[in-house]
């Protein structure tokens, strides 16, 4: 479930950058970068953390590994589809000055 909620996070990333690039639109891109990062550290995993379980010991590994999923995974996903998308739009804008 983490790695789907990441690949449509990085698909509503892409869909972002589309529209804003589509519609000429003066909204920087580095501020969707940044609040999918803030979503990714800080909002999301807090709906995949197990609930804990009344008159049992808790052990946080599975707390550790939903957040370091989000945080290494996520930051990866969120600054891949940044760079290329800043990539692809470079080469398209250097193919038009020519």
């Amino acid at each position: 479930m983490i790695l789907l909620c990441i690949i449509f996070v990085s698909f509503l990333q892409l869909l972002l950058y589309y529209l804003i690039d589509k519609h000429k639109l003066k909204f920087p891109k580095i501020l969707i970068f940044v609040l999918v990062l803030i979503g990714y550290y800080v909002v999301f995993p807090q709906y995949f953390m197990p609930s804990p379980k009344i008159n049992h010991i808790n052990c946080g590994m599975p707390t550790l590994g939903v957040f370091l999923g989000f945080w290494i995974f996520g930051t990866i996903a969120a600054l891949m589809t940044h760079i290329i998308w800043m990539i692809k739009l470079y080469k398209k804008y250097k193919n038009q000055s020519y």
